[in-house]
């Protein structure tokens, strides 16, 4: 026997009139939520515009007038630093032409991919831009410490002349910043934050000659340092 579905006269009306009310209201409701959300967007933005903000299509959001200038002048610097990185390249202008703020304090610096009388990766050298008597008097006098020394990190020591580490510096004007100390030169190719420049890293540990055992002991943590490196190569 078949189970029949039957409706009254009371709910044949009341369906039709919410299929009546849906089909009025949904015509309805479409476009105004597009009007309503045209009018916000129009609003927000309007707003912001008002207020002397600006679009910023990389954050996709409305930035302060300030921050706006910011990165324009952001825009503007990198330009500039790029326009000078390519006629470095193209050796149009040399690095030491060039606005250059040398690293404060002086720790390291770049040299030029160049194999040629470099120092080894197991060697350090001591360099002196302005001469010191009581450094020199040291080294003369501990030759058996500085041995001992060398063998106990297995890094030879030397000595380089400033003008030749100065020829292969990639901004040779921060060899003003080296008094007296040793380099160690690493195999690191790294570049420079100011203009995108490749270069050798090389690691600078100034000496301060107040006494001898002053100077021993910043023999031992750079020696100790460059060890360090050396491992993690």
């Amino acid at each position: 026997m078949e189970n029949k579905i039957t409706f009254t006269s009371w709910e044949i009306i009341k369906m039709a009139g919410q299929s009546l009310l849906f089909g009025i209201t949904i015509p309805i409701i479409i476009p105004l939520s597009l009007i309503f959300f045209f009018l916000r967007y129009l609003f927000r933005h309007s707003y912001a515009l008002l207020r002397g903000m600006h679009y910023d299509d990389g954050r996709e959001e409305y930035i302060s007038r300030e921050e706006y200038k910011e990165d324009k002048k952001r825009e503007r610097i990198e330009k500039r630093k790029d326009k000078i990185k390519k006629k470095i390249e193209k050796g149009i202008v040399k690095t030491t032409d060039v606005p250059h703020k040398p690293k404060h304090p002086f720790t390291d610096f770049l040299c030029v991919d160049d194999d040629s009388e470099k120092i080894p990766v197991d060697a350090v050298a001591y360099i002196e831009n302005e001469p010191d008597e009581k450094i020199r008097e040291f080294f003369r006098n501990e030759s058996e410490y500085i041995r001992q020394l060398s063998q106990k990190y297995g890094i030879d020591f030397t000595c380089m002349d400033a003008a030749k580490l100065k020829s292969k510096m990639i901004f040779p004007q921060d060899i003003k910043e080296m008094c007296h100390g040793i380099i160690w030169h690493s195999s690191t190719l790294t570049g420079e934050s100011e203009y995108g420049l490749w270069g050798r890293k090389c690691l600078y540990f100034e000496l301060n000659a107040k006494d001898d055992d002053s100077i021993k002991s910043q023999l031992e943590n750079a020696m100790n340092t460059i060890y360090e490196n050396i491992f993690h190569l």
